[in-house]
């Protein structure tokens, strides 16, 4: 029991699918009831990327160092755990104490690298800039839960999520995009809910977490 504990908690996927077929072993009389109800939702969530642009020099600053060269500007990043107001819909089966939702919803969060040219030595109220930006992204995930209570349930979730990366030059304050990049970050992991309020701890390549408030209609 002990080593089949250790499987299940080392490998989220493995948990989905035992929640998944424990769902299954309800009493008869509950799993008659289906309902299918519509859900909004409101929270916070994090996601982690690691991401970093290579730019070249604006063609308007050829005259800088290497100005011709592939990567002469040098490098923005945007690394790490970040937070996110997230919102959106979906939709909730029920199946006598089992359910299985949908969720769609979208991210808000602004987080900006910008950093001087490194072929360019003037100072910075006359230097080139360059700079990588998120502002929002999206996220669609699964889950499956078990009602132990009126109010208390367990489950797992598994979540696509992805922002959207900006990178390109700033020129005298205003950006001039060249490229947009999406970022995906697929998770999964156990998730809690008690009244309103559910919670999810997501493992990937990073750790993520999750809090929303729910309404179902």
């Amino acid at each position: 029991m002990r080593h089949f504990s250790k499987i299940i908690f080392a490998n989220p996927s493995t948990l989905l699918v035992v929640l998944l077929l424990l769902s299954l072993k309800t009493d008869p009389t509950l799993a008659q009831a289906k309902e299918f109800q519509w859900r909004t939702f409101l929270g916070y969530k994090s996601l982690t990327v690691d991401y970093d642009f290579i730019h070249d020099t604006h063609p308007d600053d050829f005259f800088l160092s290497n100005a011709s060269v592939a990567g002469s500007a040098g490098t923005t990043e945007i690394n790490g755990r970040k937070g996110y107001f997230s919102f959106g819909g979906g939709g909730t089966v029920s199946k006598g104490r089992n359910s299985y939702s949908v969720d769609l919803g979208i991210l808000i969060g602004k987080y900006r690298d910008i950093e001087q040219n490194i072929n360019d030595v003037r100072p910075p109220h006359n230097a080139a800039f360059i700079y990588s930006e998120i502002n929002w992204g999206l996220f669609v995930a699964a889950a499956a839960d078990y009602k132990i209570s009126k109010s208390f349930r367990v489950g797992a979730l598994a979540q696509l999520g992805g922002v959207f990366i900006e990178s390109g030059w700033d020129r005298f304050n205003s950006d001039q995009s060249v490229q947009t990049n999406l970022e995906l970050v697929p998770t999964i992991g156990p998730r809690i809910g008690f009244y309103i309020v559910e919670a999810t701890v997501q493992f990937g390549k990073h750790v993520d977490y999750g809090v929303q408030a729910v309404i179902n209609f």
